[in-house]
């Protein structure tokens, strides 16, 4: 009888081991994949970040660009004159069509004014 009891026991034993190995198994499981999971979130902020400081160089790199160019304006230009030089403009705005009237063209932060007849008045670097 004592030895079975003592099986009984070592058996029991043996069970509560195994779960207690299966439960750890499982939460260094879960620690693994939380890890994991925040590794690859740091990454995609890592990325995020990255994309952001190069989309904020090529803005630069196209403002010195611009810059360079605007410096080839000159007043009475008009506008076929700006549009070889610089582009499409990023806006416009036109105030009427009376004497005067004038127009502005927008190239990031400059602007450039004409008078009603279409020629630079002002350029400014907003």
């Amino acid at each position: 009888m004592i030895r079975e009891n003592l099986k009984a026991e070592v058996l029991a034993e043996r069970q509560r081991v195994n779960r207690i190995n299966a439960l750890n198994e499982s939460r260094r499981k879960n620690e693994e994949q939380r890890k994991k999971q925040a590794q690859i979130e740091n990454e995609k902020r890592r990325l995020e970040n990255l994309r952001k400081q190069r989309e904020q160089e090529a803005k630069k790199i196209l403002n010195n660009k611009r810059e360079v160019k605007i410096k080839m304006l000159k007043a009475g230009m008009t506008k076929a004159d700006v549009r070889t030089i610089l582009g499409t403009p990023d806006s416009t705005l036109s105030t009427g069509y009376d004497v005067k009237s004038y127009s502005k063209y927008y190239y990031g932060p400059f602007s450039i004014r004409f008078n009603a007849i279409g020629e630079i008045t002002k350029i400014y670097r907003d």
